[in-house]
């Protein structure tokens, strides 16, 4: 019988072709990637944790300003918690970018901050008050982005915000903090041998998920966080926020510093090169002849830069001066505690700017040139890397200086004027505030191996302070008290000047105000108010055109308009107007004043038609009442003075010269006219008083909505006389395009070429 074979069939092959493991691999990818946009979009709906965007709307959402977000230093800080929260300065820019502007970002650290000034004094403050005045025309935006103990990493991780707001060039000043800022080779989350992983988290934390995944973990990361409590109330700077405070020349540490600073520069030179953004970048700076090496608890350490020095200073000593600036920098250099660069950093910086052929500003040698003996100390620093305000001066001047050589802005560029740094907003509470901090600085580690709390100032130094003299109260509180800023300090003290009488003081104080937030209105507000109220109208108009440089706003142009209007310069006060409504249509004061200035030069006709507009679009019935009040006075005024300007001028056809200017002095107090300014004007011309010829004439001008030759005639030739020939040059380029064919052009050319 035979055996039935029954074959076992082999099991179906299960083999995945490759095809659908991949799409498997995507759909899973795709799946968790769906996921994480949605509890990203979830979390941003929420609005879960700070904004940390660079810049944000200033001073809320609705706002045509852009400004620096106060709480961008907890991208950085955010593992030290509430123990250090740099804040930035308060530079505001346009959201839209006005056409006949020039932006300007500055990059660095506290330095370039203006530590320990606040606001109104630093660098780049100084800088833009400069390129304004020479710039009128241009609408120039210095934006400082500045904050406390950063380095290249920050101002790395900046640029690509930056770019997108259009900038025209950036300045960059940096290096002392290299070694000990965020995610620098000791600092407290190190990621120097790995710098792909310290851009990573940078780059991750503009997501919310990463946020609650940072707040999460950051608690629990205890030894950090132990370590920041308990020495929340202490120095500054404090040693136990690092891995290792000892960084020798040429140890791995130190070489991976100099890679991190050169690496992070050239790419954000690269990226600003990639947009055609020029930039400029400094030598960094240093006090080496006053700083002797910091002290720390390895004394091998600091042994050879102390013995060099030493060598430095019995140098100095003995008249070596080039010698002992050799030793200084080499004792600076050897400084095992690193908050002052090294020379390697300026020597990456000419490398880079060779590479990339950018421009290189040379700090170094314009600080030596200003100290004695060509060696930079305490007559510029206020301690080791922080210049006095002549110093911070001194590097506007250079970056100014360094710009116009390479006719950044304009090909042609008007004669450098040496500032006057008495103009600039800072007082004696600002001084005293600067010392104050500067005081506490020393008073704590790397200046001593103590610890010294930051607010709780000593006993001794209360003493000091609180008892003294009311600037120096102001200045201690100003310091101590975190809800009292020195903007609150220098608007007490203006106050208290105010009451005691003396306004000129409380003028200044006032002006710190402007010069710390240009940009806004309220910075002129006080200082505004105060000239006004005391009738110092010529003062007023120079402050509120100074103020158009940098905040041409609706405010600022009807207060320019009201003064002009105070002052007779009835041309400019309706030029001004027209500026501010145009911004903002709906301020009926304006549309007010701007009546009142046609009316009171006796453009009724135009008066009219602005006061008609005016009864349809408001109810201010008391208002229209006033203006027609001020129509019937003006008209009468006028009416009469006229009579008077006419009996005066048979007189001065019979060649009563006296009785003449009598009756059209006793006119003008009736009534302002173009004509009696005029002629009164030239009277005052014939007999050399040019000054009140000079007063009357351009009076006249401003009266007059035409341009009228005779007025023009005599207006330059005072002019010439008072030895103004911008003034008289600008006059005969007006009689120029207006009355070219006039006989009195040609010698009014020859008269300012024969004066000049």
């Amino acid at each position: 019988m035979n055996k039935t074979i029954i074959n076992k069939s082999k099991k179906p092959n299960m083999k995945i072709p490759i095809r659908k493991k991949i799409l498997f691999l995507f759909f899973i990818f795709f799946s968790l990637f769906l996921l994480l946009t949605v509890f990203e979009l979830s979390l941003r709906l929420f609005d879960y944790g700070e904004n940390l965007d660079l810049f944000v709307p200033y001073p809320d959402e609705n706002s045509e300003y852009l400004g620096i977000n106060l709480n961008i230093g907890q991208r950085y800080y955010y593992y030290y918690g509430n123990a250090f929260d740099p804040t930035p300065q308060k530079d505001l820019f346009l959201k839209e970018k006005p056409n006949n502007a020039f932006r300007i970002f500055v990059l660095g650290a506290s330095t370039t901050a203006g530590f320990p000034y606040q606001d109104n004094i630093s660098f780049p403050r100084f800088l833009h008050t400069r390129l304004a005045n020479t710039f009128p025309d241009k609408k120039i935006e210095v934006i400082n982005t500045a904050i406390t103990s950063v380095n290249s990493y920050t101002l790395l991780d900046f640029m690509d915000e930056i770019i997108e707001q259009q900038p025209d060039l950036i300045l960059i000043y940096a290096g002392h903090n290299e070694f000990f800022g965020p995610f620098g080779p000791v600092s407290g989350i190190q990621f120097g041998k790995y710098p792909w992983m310290a851009k990573t988290v940078l780059f991750l934390q503009r997501f919310k998920t990463f946020i609650l995944f940072r707040d999460i973990i950051n608690p629990l990361v205890g030894k950090l966080n132990k370590s920041i409590e308990i020495n929340q109330t202490e120095s500054n700077i404090n040693p136990s926020f690092y891995k290792n405070t000892n960084i020798s020349l040429n140890s791995d540490n130190f070489k991976l510093g100099l890679k991190q600073f050169t690496d992070n520069i050239s790419d954000i030179v690269q990226k600003a090169d990639d947009s055609n953004i020029p930039v400029i970048i400094s030598e960094i700076v240093s006090n080496i002849k006053e700083i002797p090496p910091f002290p720390n608890t390895i004394k091998e350490d600091r042994a050879a830069a102390l013995s060099t020095y030493n060598s430095a200073k019995v140098l100095y000593t003995n008249e070596n001066y080039l010698e002992a600036r050799k030793k200084f920098y080499q004792a600076k250099d050897l400084d095992p505690i690193r908050f002052r660069a090294p020379e390697a950093f300026n020597d990456a910086i000419h490398s880079i700017g060779k590479k990339y052929d950018i421009m290189i500003v040379p700090m170094k040698s314009l600080f030596e040139r200003a100290s004695k003996n060509g060696i930079p100390g305490n007559n510029i620093f206020l301690e080791h890397v922080h210049p006095k305000k002549e110093g911070y001066s001194l590097m506007a001047n250079a970056f100014y200086k360094t710009m116009k050589t390479n006719k950044i802005i304009s090909e042609n560029w008007p004669p450098f004027n040496k500032p006057n740094l008495e103009k600039y907003g800072f007082t004696k509470l600002d001084s005293i505030y600067a010392n104050l901090v500067v005081l506490n600085l020393k008073s704590g580690w790397p200046f001593s191996t103590k610890s010294f709390s930051t607010k709780l100032l000593p006993e001794a130094i209360k003493q000091q302070f609180f008892k003294t003299s009311p600037i120096d109260s102001l200045a201690a509180v100003a310091y101590t008290q975190n809800d009292y800023s020195l903007q609150d300090a220098h608007i007490e003290l203006a106050n208290y000047y105010k009451t005691i009488g003396k306004t000129e003081l409380a003028f200044k104080e006032y002006k710190t105000l402007i010069y710390s937030i240009p940009g806004i209105d309220i910075s002129y507000k006080d200082a505004l108010n105060l000239l006004i109220d005391t009738k110092q109208y010529m003062r007023a108009r120079e402050l509120l055109l100074t103020a158009v440089k940098f905040n041409p706003s609706a405010y600022i142009f009807k207060s320019l308009g009201q003064v002009n209007l105070a002052l007779f310069r009835i041309a400019d006060a309706i030029s001004s107007f027209e500026k501010s409504i145009k911004i903002k249509p709906e301020d009926k004061q304006v549309l007010r004043n701007f009546i009142r200035a046609y009316y009171t030069i006796g453009e009724y006709q135009k008066g009219d038609s602005l006061l008609n507009e005016y009864k349809t679009s408001t109810n201010d019935f008391s208002g229209i009442k006033g203006l027609e009040e001020f129509r019937e006075s003006m008209r009468l005024n006028s009416k009469q003075a006229f009579n008077m300007f006419q009996s005066a001028m048979k007189s001065y056809n019979k060649k009563q010269i006296k009785l003449s200017m009598d009756i059209l002095q006793k006119s003008l107090k009736k009534y302002q006219s173009s004509s009696a300014n005029l002629v009164l004007g030239k009277i005052m011309l014939k007999t050399n008083n040019i000054a009140k010829a000079i007063e009357l004439l351009e009076r006249s001008e401003q009266l007059s909505l035409e341009h009228d030759p005779s007025l023009l005639n005599s207006l330059c030739i005072a002019y010439i006389k008072n030895e103004n020939f911008v003034k008289a040059q600008r006059t005969i380029t007006i009689f120029e395009r207006y009355f070219p064919a006039s006989a009195d052009l040609a010698y009014l050319k020859s008269s300012l070429k024969t004066a000049r």
